[in-house]
């Protein structure tokens, strides 16, 4: 199917096609808007996440960190979480 695209799009789809992992233009164009649309699921999702810990925070759920120390360790928890979860998508895809 032919879509009337400007021609920075067309040329975009061009490449697409040549690298031979799709077929043809609604192809890649339904590849194009699945990204998209997980894209905005997650924006979605972190914007939620965002809020409810703003609502914890105002309703003093927060942790109280004194000192550089304090701040480093609880920073390195995080790096620590950071690295298990990535480590865990690695592993089961």
């Amino acid at each position: 199917m032919s879509h009337a695209f400007s021609s920075e799009i067309q040329s975009l789809i061009q490449e697409e096609l040549a690298s031979g992992r799709y077929q043809s233009e609604d192809e890649v164009i339904l590849d194009a808007l699945r990204v998209l649309r997980a894209s905005q699921q997650r924006r979605l999702q972190w914007k939620r996440d965002v809020e409810a810990r703003i609502d914890s925070l105002e309703r003093g759920e927060g942790i109280e960190l004194e000192g550089e120390e304090a701040l480093g360790e609880f920073f390195d928890e995080i790096e620590a979480e950071v690295n298990a979860e990535i480590a865990a998508r690695r592993r089961f895809g």
